[in-house]
């Protein structure tokens, strides 16, 4: 479960910009518009963060039930919370692809 969080982020990643690069490679107009891909990766990234938060509360959930006589269990589980966290700010980071992108009214008025 340690290595959930960065794997769900590193999808994220390669959708993103894979997606827009694939996206550009095949249209390079400048007219086209990003509508549709804006839409793809706006849901991708709300399912990457659905996710976290699952994996988040469980680790939560975990790390409250765990017995003080296993602290490594505690201290695994407190290390995946925060790597999950880390995770999600990472998600959003690789979201900000979405922001750069420009809309069709913007590309016109250029």
């Amino acid at each position: 479960m340690l290595l959930a969080p960065p794997a769900i982020w590193g999808g994220h990643f390669l959708l993103c910009y894979l997606t827009v690069a694939i996206w550009h490679a095949k249209k390079s107009e400048p007219w086209d518009s990003f509508d549709g891909i804006r839409l793809a990766l706006a849901i991708g990234t709300v399912a990457a963060w659905v996710i976290l938060g699952v994996l988040g509360r469980l680790c939560w959930h975990r790390h409250r039930s765990a017995s003080t006589e296993q602290p490594a269990l505690r201290f695994l589980c407190l290390l995946t919370l925060l790597l999950t966290f880390l995770s999600a700010v990472a998600v959003f980071y690789s979201s900000l692809v979405l922001m750069l992108i420009p809309t069709q009214a913007q590309i016109v008025e250029a």
